[in-house]
């Protein structure tokens, strides 16, 4: 096992690098400076002070458009956590379903990614709840993996949002937002997938195009916002129930529409239209 401690004036890597990086542990200490191969850099342990990756303020992390992953899906450490405030691609991919990888940024109280977002297998949440998670692309829940613990009050932006068969999202109570779309779909919850509201808000606000919304897993929404400018709500499954409130803003040529012939939409709370 190999642990990577970068000290200060200290740099690892450069950015011409395309072949993998693994690494027990990676600790970048104020003033040093790790650059990431634009391919992936595993994690598979964690150092003494509990982190699996640990950036203190300071330290510097080019991220070389790589991919970093927590976990080989195999190799059993526990618990750890990860300080960081912005990668490209995030793979989660722990040993089991239930082991958790914590969450912490080094400042400004938000994680970016400004890639794509997937938990393959573990449970990933945010160590200070009110903390907000932005990932530009897409974000995908796998059958064993899990989003969130049911704690958090934080602000999620989200790409695109996919839940496999088996996988799990807890919502924040705050606002999940959604921007794009991935493939087919917005909000994509399969059949025998998990999705809880928490009792929060999920808003669909793209710029420009459609967003398609489809909800095989079965759950309800608890307020649901649609906040576009150019494009339509496209709803991809029947039975859509909104526990509070349903609140739409549309421009005048755009509207919500059901993909095939008719699908049906309960809201128990108030409904706004704009």
């Amino acid at each position: 096992m190999v642990i990577f401690l970068v000290d200060a004036n200290g740099t690892r890597g450069s950015l011409g690098h395309t072949g993998s990086h693994d690494a027990g542990s990676l600790t970048i200490n104020s003033g040093g400076e790790y650059m990431a191969t634009s391919g992936t850099t595993t994690i598979t342990s964690e150092a003494s002070s509990g982190y699996a990756w640990n950036r203190i303020d300071g330290g510097t992390f080019t991220d070389n458009d790589g991919t970093v992953t927590i976990g080989d899906g195999s190799t059993a450490i526990g618990g750890t956590h990860i300080r960081e405030t912005r990668f490209h691609h995030l793979i989660i991919n722990r040993d089991a379903s239930s082991t958790n990888t914590l969450w912490r940024d080094v400042s400004g109280n938000t994680l970016t990614i400004d890639g794509d977002f997937t938990i393959t297998k573990g449970t990933f949440f945010r160590n200070t709840a009110a903390d907000t998670l932005t990932v530009t692309g897409d974000v995908s829940v796998g059958a064993t993996g899990k989003l969130g613990d049911g704690s958090e009050s934080g602000t999620n932006n989200f790409g695109s949002l996919t839940i496999a068969s088996g996988g799990t999202f807890i919502a924040t109570s705050g606002t999940t937002t959604i921007t794009s779309i991935a493939s087919s779909w917005s909000f994509d919850t399969v059949s025998n997938s998990t999705f809880t509201h928490n009792n929060g808000t999920i808003k669909f606000a793209a710029s420009s195009g459609d967003q398609k919304i489809r909800n095989l897993g079965g759950e309800n929404f608890y307020n649901l916002t649609v906040d576009m400018a150019n494009g339509d709500l496209v709803q991809g499954s029947t039975g859509f129930i909104v526990e509070n409130n349903l609140d739409i803003t549309l421009a005048a040529d755009h509207t919500w529409r059901p993909n095939t012939t008719s699908h049906t939409l309960t809201v128990f709370g108030f409904f706004f239209f704009f």
